[in-house]
């Protein structure tokens, strides 16, 4: 038999290693032909020679001669959906991936709809899929045309909005058509679009949604007056998000600097662009979070540095213990600190000083722990009539209200903010008399005071709302929370050597620690609501 080629759809992994030998014949492997459930998307050339009785083995004859593909589908359906949905992400062959967009599981319809080589013709029909989060995402696609993206654009669900919105190739004709999207989370992403001309983002920056407005201070087009502007900003975020744009100038971040609230100031002191006399400044700051910012900056001069490592608070040692630029000198003198009279040095069983005849051994474990997260929202109670909440609350349902809100977080990618804390408990003993001590290190849970002025229930926000609410459509702003509660230590308890208490807070924390969630909080929280009008 001649050297022929066979060309089949199928990678190099479908036919192993041990079916071709070095001279590119096709070999036996012990009797068995080892063909495996998984493939992608190569076309590969089998070259076949030297077969015995001129004839290909009956399993590759079989997919050589598949005009019809019916070999090819019963191995498909063998692949698990796992399988298929790696594959769909990964695919390159045009009739692959048009194969795998009718496959009747949603997530590998996604991942077609995801992939950066699906063709044009399949995202077409995939735009129209029964599934949102199909649909939404051929609108972030970034290969989605801009004919494509137009239709979407005016989708019934807003996730599919939002993809368009976010989307960097979306023109700025139309976005200036989703700006007045009455879903701020549609909003966000045109603040947010690089491609959203300066007009509309002065006009973003008046609106009332502090999310949106912190987009526009965060998007790298929004110019240096309306920065100036939102330098001013009464929300913390907004005011934050303008110190992390790259665009703003030192002037403005010189003002920054000066903020009332000590996360502005502290974004100012890790921000490379900040220049070396603000980090000065700042290097002196009153809290302890604003000095660690100078700490870890990799602009921070040596002479701070050196500084900063013999400062009080433990997180600033450390922070400028972490950072390439302290000098050796400097990371010598927090390891040589000595003891100060606020820690338990000295037993109060037998009086002797505790570290008296060397380093002694800590026992630690993390025991405790509280992680955080939330997502703002604008969303709108639409009725069919005009009602007064206050007096008409019998002919609405605010349960189902409720479930569809919770029913639209889960299929957004929500901008979620979170934040984490953590208890460890420390154990030793007197070296001399065995007297066992313990204390705890770090922070037991998270403050949640901002969460009082939330409410379970849209009743109780009624209520509690001193102005009218009469009329067919209202906002209600509030929050996704996410409260997951303790930690645990990989392994349980772990031991460290210490020279002295003062260096404790630089040995605890090991890569063993890891959260384990043994209780978890979802809920919706509610702010505010008030009636709007939306103009035609």
């Amino acid at each position: 038999m001649d050297r022929t080629d066979y060309s089949i759809d199928y990678p190099l992994d479908f036919i192993t290693e041990d079916f071709i030998d070095a001279e590119d014949e096709y070999a036996e492997d012990d009797g068995q032909y080892n063909f495996v459930d998984n493939w992608n998307k190569i076309l590969i050339p089998i070259e076949v020679t030297n077969v015995e009785n001129d004839t290909l083995p009956k399993e590759l004859e079989t997919l050589v001669t598949d005009k019809n593909n019916l070999q090819r589908r019963k191995i498909m359906a063998k692949e698990s959906v796992e399988e298929r949905e790696i594959r769909a992400e990964s695919a390159v062959s045009p009739e692959e991936l048009e194969k795998l967009a009718t496959d009747k599981e949603w997530t590998v319809r996604m991942g077609i709809a995801k992939n950066k080589n699906t063709p044009v013709s399949v995202l077409e029909k995939l735009a129209v899929d029964e599934e949102v989060v199909v649909r939404s995402t051929v609108a972030e696609n970034e290969n989605t045309p801009v004919s494509l993206l137009g239709k979407l654009a005016v989708d019934k669900e807003s996730s599919v909005r939002q993809g368009v919105a976010g989307n960097k190739n979306t023109p700025a004709s139309l976005l200036e058509k989703l700006a007045v999207d009455k879903e701020s989370s549609v909003l966000q992403r045109v603040a947010g679009n690089k491609n959203t001309p300066v007009s509309l983002l002065e006009k973003l920056a008046r609106g009332e949604t502090q999310w949106v407005r912190k987009q526009v201070a965060g998007n790298e087009n929004t110019p240096v007056s309306l920065l100036e502007k939102l330098a001013i900003d009464e929300e913390v975020m907004v005011r934050m998000s303008v110190v992390r744009n790259e665009n703003t100038p030192g002037s403005l971040l010189e003002i920054l600097a000066v903020d009332k609230n000590e996360n502005v100031r502290r974004t100012v002191a890790g921000n490379k662009n900040t220049l070396v006399s603000l980090l000065e400044k700042l290097a002196i700051d009153k809290e302890s979070s604003v000095r660690q910012g100078v700490a870890g900056n990799e602009n921070t001069p040596v002479l701070i540095l050196a500084k900063l490592a013999g400062d009080k608070n433990k997180d600033v040692r450390k922070a400028a213990t972490e950072n390439e630029n302290t000098p050796a000198s400097a990371r010598k003198q927090i390891s040589v600190r000595k003891p100060t009279e606020h820690r338990d040095d000295i037993c109060k069983f037998c009086g002797k000083y505790i570290f008296s005849e060397g380093d002694i051994t800590l026992e630690f474990e993390a025991v405790e722990g509280d992680r955080i997260e939330w997502a703002m929202f604008d969303k709108y109670i639409k009725l069919d009539k005009s009602y007064n909440l206050k007096t008409d609350k019998a002919g609405i349902d605010f349960e189902q209200l409720k479930k569809e809100w919770i029913q639209y977080e889960e299929s957004n990618s929500m901008d979620f903010e979170c934040v984490e804390k953590i208890l460890i408990k420390v154990k030793y003993w007197c070296p001399h008399c065995e007297a066992p001590y313990f204390f705890y290190e770090g922070d037991s849970g998270i403050e949640k005071d901002w969460l009082e002025d939330g409410y379970d229930d849209l009743e109780d926000l009624i209520e509690s709302t001193s102005n009218a609410l009469v009329g067919n459509t209202f906002q209600v702003s509030g929050c996704y929370l996410y409260d997951n509660h303790s930690f645990k230590h990989r392994g349980g308890a772990e031991e460290v050597d210490v020279s002295n208490f003062d260096d404790v807070s630089d040995v605890l924390y090991s890569d063993n620690i890891e959260v384990g969630v043994q209780s978890f909080d979802k809920k919706i929280l509610f702010f505010s609501i008030k009636p709007v009008t939306f103009e035609n």
